[in-house]
């Protein structure tokens, strides 16, 4: 056993320089070995139990990587010819295909180590080896050989100049070869180009993306225009090829055996050729959208969104001409040690990477096929197209007059609606992150790049029924900056996957009760400073208030989308849910009717101001104060002053509330938010109703959770509204006391069930209604939306038919019943007792109802799955 001296340690390194001097200490170890007690050791500060685990050998390759085989080097293989640089188009074509599937994997939140650089041809002894074939020559190497030669040179990430195009060799049989170094550098530039919208926006999480680089090369060096050049240099060579394929087809009749085999190129090749050019036009649409991506300003309206159309519309046009090879994506097992089987499975190997991921162990990540790579390509640019809705003109805060002259306004309300619905589709993490950069910026509050939050948030409180004199008050500012940030960072979270969502609302909780006692505050200012009434209407506080009840809602509903809750909570959190949704609707109504009563009254104000002035005009052309003729004219003019005074007196206290001009709401918009409450309200309550009728069904009582543990479970499910001054947290006893109160009433059964299917009978109408409004609206997706839920509601009440049969039917068959059945034990206790039989002597077959909760038909509306067993 050897030491190394620390005097003579290589401090710039951190290993031992050229003049280390070691030691024996073999003799020292075994003398403090033969002090030790039992259960004494001998280690250094810095050990740990990790150390120690690593140290034991599992037998297992996954935690001890030293029973793996080595892993042959890429240019161990290079060398050998194991990976050819020379290759036919076939072979070509199939490992940019399973390139493309092996890339997917990084996009569904895999590793680089784990997905893409499993091939072997963009590591950088296998770019440099075609490189050299094809003649891409550059200034100066970005890659080094070595174990390390997938890492970039240290220092020499910027040294590369642009490709000298000149020096591209022409030669047929290296075009196969400079169409796979070309996917190869725009691949690289892809992966690199969304990693830096993901970083970027710095949304994503562990679940989302792994965009750590780990210092792997991503052609940082190389240009955009270089690689897009080289893509087209190779297309248009395989275009060459591919024409002289088909001429050669044509004249093929009239040549014989092997000369027609010979210039044919083999059978295949026609296919593997444009499926090679479809790639290639492919990826040059992607590094088109991706430059779009970069320099994408929001600022500039409708010019910026058409170029982000016109370039995701390019991309899908591209995308629909790659069709699926021959061969199927090369499976798990074909990479485990390249050469095995498989045409292009020398190109892959699982354990290339091993190396670089040190003792980590080893992950099962799944590589798609073609085909279900192809569909993530496709939902990734949908994806991004629908963040063109947020840009769109008329959802961006400038008026535009079409040609029926009907004025479109900004409504923040139907951007929140937007992002409600951008959010529920669960977009990928690269359309997220790209309008979570654009969305809302801090340092210069702008909402889209292109209107001041602030100002959008004050027309959007007078909207909705909030006063101007209000809302504009000085005892109002300092909440509605605070608001402000509050509501921006409500709107950013939609953009956040829906776990970290829920998560992140947790604390915009805590914000919400700090703005609702400044609310208080401010509403208290207000009447002070203008002597009004303490029974006047506290505006600030209703409006966040309903803030609050909003992401109450979604708090909920996101359990039901992340399958949270289990089942036998399921009557007591849709209890909840239909609570919240009840008072958010009251607070809605007020605040509508607080608008209509103030537009009346601002009408009323000017109406009576216009009467005043004409009546003063007539009054002056009479007595001459027009012409300054008269010795009443002053008279006149101190009494109207005086007059004027009066009413300014008598009117102070509305004009305290409703002086100013009011926004216009956006009507629709107000009208899809109740119209969607009312729906979501009715699925609550009737869910809830339906799961209290059938949990007491034909006297069969469900098992009982104990009270003090249901009573923490509750807690538990609601402690984030804690901090919220109103609504006041309910308690479990609350939801017990409406419990045995239901348990006390006469058919408890009958009745719950009923109220159920009515509820559930009357989210048709609703849906209906609201169909027509986003038929009017042109909104395909809200009205796919409302027909799921109407689904939701007629499985609802088809689930409660069938259950009410079952049990029907299971009570006909009891033979010891005596009359009628009742909602508890087949009669009522009067009727037993005066039958002479006592209440306990009755028997039947025990029944209940086994009830699940299923979400095919809606992601945040359970639908009863029942079942009677005995």
């Amino acid at each position: 056993m050897a030491s190394v001296n620390e005097d003579a340690v290589d401090e710039e390194t951190g290993g031992s320089g050229s003049g280390a001097a070691w030691t024996d200490i073999t003799s020292d170890c075994r003398l403090a070995a033969a002090s030790l007690d039992t259960g004494e050791m001998i280690c250094s500060p810095a050990f740990s139990l990790f150390e120690a685990m690593s140290a034991l050998e599992l037998m297992d390759p996954k935690m001890d990587e030293s029973l793996l085989e080595p892993v042959e080097s890429v240019q161990s293989r290079l060398a050998r010819g194991a990976l050819p640089v020379q290759l036919s188009v076939g072979q070509a074509a199939r490992v940019v295909e399973n390139m493309l599937a092996f890339e997917v994997a990084w996009y569904q939140g895999a590793s680089l180590l784990d997905s893409l650089l499993l091939c072997l041809y963009p590591h950088g002894a296998s770019i440099h080896a075609l490189c050299s074939l094809c003649g891409v020559t550059r200034t100066s190497e970005p890659h080094e050989s070595g174990a390390e030669g997938i890492r970039r040179k240290s220092g020499g990430g910027g040294a590369a100049g642009p490709i000298v195009r000149d020096a591209i060799t022409s030669d047929p049989a290296c075009t196969p070869a400079l169409a796979l170094l070309a996917v190869v550098f725009g691949t690289l530039k892809t992966v690199a180009g969304f990693r830096k919208v993901i970083l970027d926006a710095d949304i994503y999480e562990e679940e989302d993306a792994q965009p750590n680089s780990l210092g792997l090369y991503l052609a940082e060096n190389l240009e955009t225009d270089d690689a897009i050049f080289l893509l087209k240099e190779a297309r248009e060579g395989l275009r060459l090829q591919e024409g002289g394929s088909s001429q050669n087809k044509g004249v093929a009749g009239q040549e014989e055996g092997e000369e027609m085999e010979e210039r044919k190129g083999g059978p295949g090749e026609e296919r593997d050729l444009a499926s090679l050019v479809a790639q290639l036009t492919f990826r040059i649409a992607l590094l088109n959208l991706i430059d779009v991506l970069h320099s994408f300003d929001p600022s500039q309206g409708a010019k910026a969104g058409h170029a982000l159309r016109d370039a995701l519309q390019e991309a899908i046009d591209a995308l629909g001409t790659v069709k699926e090879g021959g061969e199927e994506t090369v499976e798990e097992e074909k990479v485990e040690a390249s050469g095995e089987s498989g045409p292009v499975a020398f190109a892959f190997d699982r354990g290339i990477t091993r190396a670089l991921k040190g003792n980590a162990p080893r992950r099962v990540i799944h590589i798609p096929s073609l085909s279900q790579a192809l569909l993530v390509f496709r939902s990734l640019l949908d994806d991004l197209g629908k963040t063109l809705a947020a840009f769109a003109f008329d959802v961006n805060f400038e008026v535009e007059t079409e040609g029926t002259g009907r004025e479109r306004a900004f409504s923040l309300q139907r951007l929140r609606m937007f992002l409600d619905a951008f959010a529920a589709a669960s977009p990928g993490i690269i359309a997220r992150s790209f309008l979570h950069q654009h969305l809302v910026k801090e340092d210069e509050d702008l909402l889209l790049g292109r209107f001041p939050f602030s100002l959008a948030l004050t027309e959007h409180m007078q909207g909705v029924g909030l006063p101007v004199s209000v809302v504009c008050s000085p005892q109002s500012q300092a909440f509605l900056l605070t608001a402000a940030k509050t509501l921006a960072e409500a709107l950013r979270n939609l953009c956040h996957n829906k776990a970290r969502q829920r998560m992140r609302l947790e604390v915009l909780f805590q914000d919400l009760g700090v703005l609702e006692e400044q609310a208080e505050i401010s509403d208290a200012d207000f009447r002070a400073a203008h002597q009004l009434s303490e029974n006047t209407t506290p505006f600030l506080l209703q409006w966040i208030m309903e803030e609050a009840l909003r992401h109450m809602q979604s708090y909920i509903q996101l359990g039901f989308e992340l399958d949270l809750y289990a089942a036998t909570e399921a009557e007591e959190i849709l209890w909840y849910l239909d609570c919240l949704l009840s008072v958010r609707l009251q607070i809605l109504t007020s605040l509508e009717n607080q608008r209509v009563e103030l537009e009346n009254l601002r009408r009323q104000t000017t109406a009576a101001v216009s009467s005043d002035k004409e009546k003063q005009v007539k009054k002056e052309s009479k007595s001459g104060i027009g012409t300054g003729k008269g010795r009443g004219g002053g008279g006149k003019k101190k009494q109207k002053n005086k007059g004027a005074k009066g009413t300014e007196e008598k009117k102070g206290e509305e004009e305290a509330v409703a002086g100013g001009p009011t926004i216009r709401p956006d009507d629709d918009a107000l009208a899809e938010t109740q119209i969607a409450l009312s729906i979501h309200r009715l699925l609550a309550r009737g869910g809830h109703l339906a799961l209290t009728g059938l949990g007491r069904a034909r006297g069969s009582w469900p098992i009982e959770i104990p009270r003090a543990r249901a009573a923490i479970r509750f807690h538990h499910r609601f402690k984030a509204f804690a901090p919220l001054r109103y609504p006041v947290l309910m308690t479990y006893d609350d939801f017990q006391a409406v419990h045995d109160q239901r348990r006390e009433e006469g058919d408890e059964e009958g009745a719950s069930l009923t109220n159920a299917k009515e509820c559930f009978k009357a989210v048709k109408t609703l849906v209906e209604h609201g169909v027509r409004i986003k038929s009017h609206l042109q909104d395909e997706e809200g009205k796919v939306n409302l027909k799921n839920l109407a689904r939701a509601a007629i499985s609802n009440s088809v689930a409660l038919v069938q259950a009410e049969a079952s049990l029907r039917e299971v009570g006909e068959k009891g033979g010891n019943r005596i009359g009628k059945e009742d909602s508890r034990n087949g009669l009522k206790k009067d009727e037993i007792r005066g039958a002479g039989v006592e209440w306990k002597e009755i028997e039947r077959p025990r029944k209940r109802a086994e009830v699940t909760l299923s979400f095919v038909a809606h992601p945040q509306v359970p639908v009863l799955v029942v079942k009677v067993m005995e």
